[in-house]
């Protein structure tokens, strides 16, 4: 690996991963109809996690492989964390089971506390503590 010359050592272990400041993105919104907000309750193994969502429904969110693994760095999963989901509109669902989203965008910290100004997200208002 070549010597870096200019720079800490932090700021160069930055530069070489592609770490980009989030903050300075666009805040993603849902643009589609079956996008939703959400809260994260509780995270199970696997890649399943249980959310409550912006319409007042408990659902099971599927983790896709996007955020799991070695790409998972910025998009840290914890609960009472917002994320964006997308429901699964074409899924039946058994009355006695949880009907499935999937996730879509994991908010930071920052961001969360600008849609909490806001007022996109209902799901703040519910708040429930964990069981």
């Amino acid at each position: 690996m070549p010597r870096i010359k200019k720079g800490n050592n932090r700021q160069a272990k930055k530069d070489r991963s592609g770490f980009t400041e989030r903050s300075k993105q666009k805040l993603r919104e849902p643009t589609i109809e079956g996008e939703q907000y959400a809260r994260i309750i509780r995270i199970f193994g696997a890649e399943n996690a249980e959310v409550y969502c912006n319409d007042g429904i408990t659902r099971l969110c599927i983790i896709r492989k996007k955020f799991r693994g070695r790409r998972k760095k910025g998009n840290e999963l914890k609960p009472n964390g917002i994320i964006l989901v997308g429901l699964r509109l074409w899924e039946v669902v058994h009355p006695k089971k949880k009907p499935k989203c999937d996730l879509l965008y994991v908010y930071s910290k920052f961001e969360m506390e600008s849609l909490r100004k806001n007022n996109f997200v209902n799901v703040f208002k519910n708040e429930t503590k964990n069981e």
